[in-house]
């Protein structure tokens, strides 16, 4: 990662997306490697609304780019914004290498001028921090729902696991091992896949 004015550059977002089902979630939660592995301090309860732009004619997907603008609502009532580009590299299963770029924001509002909004996302994200061998994760559980523009809703209730300090090596480790603690299947589809299928494109 590197800043390049006021844009924060993370050259690969490399995350694995994950569904549990709410007991084995419990189950997780409440287990030895959870509880040896995730680092102390780093809980926290978010609020997140994401809403996603694209020109009329559709010409920042024809180009391989998922643009975003996301208010973070933290526990204390502080705000925070940022607009999100994103390119995807490479994807198997539920495990996802994106090029990203992150850049604040003082509001809400996108910075293209010629885009309009697809839908949102809505969730509640309790994250924490887990390290295991050499790299931290960042684990985030995601309850909400999508919304788009039409009012077509379709709830969200998943588990992802991103890199933080490590690589894609890094995170297949981690996959295997969660397989051999933990009861969950792999999701393939990203919230931006998600939202289109809603929106029927």
């Amino acid at each position: 990662m590197f800043i390049l004015g006021k844009c924060v550059i993370d050259t690969m977002e490399i995350e694995l997306k994950t569904v549990f089902q709410p007991q084995d979630l419990q189950r997780f939660l409440q287990s030895e490697f959870y509880l040896k592995h995730l680092l102390p301090g780093t809980g926290e309860k978010l609020h997140l609304v994401s809403t996603y732009y694209d020109s009329p004619s559709r010409r920042l997907r024809k180009e391989g780019t998922v643009y975003r603008v996301r208010s973070t609502t933290f526990a204390d009532g502080h705000q925070e914004f940022e607009s999100t580009t994103k390119r995807t590299v490479t994807k198997t299963g539920g495990v996802a290498c994106r090029e990203e770029i992150n850049t604040p924001q003082k509001d809400d509002k996108p910075i293209y001028p010629d885009v309009e909004p697809l839908f949102s996302t809505k969730v509640e994200r309790r994250i924490g921090l887990l390290q295991f061998e050499r790299a931290v994760f960042e684990m985030a559980i995601d309850r909400g729902h999508i919304e788009t523009v039409n009012g077509k809703c379709s709830p969200i209730d998943e588990v992802e696991f991103e890199v933080k300090e490590g690589n894609g090596e890094d995170l297949e480790k981690l996959r295997q091992h969660l397989h051999q603690v933990a009861v969950f299947k792999e999701e393939s589809q990203s919230k931006f896949a998600r939202g289109l299928a809603l929106l029927g494109e």
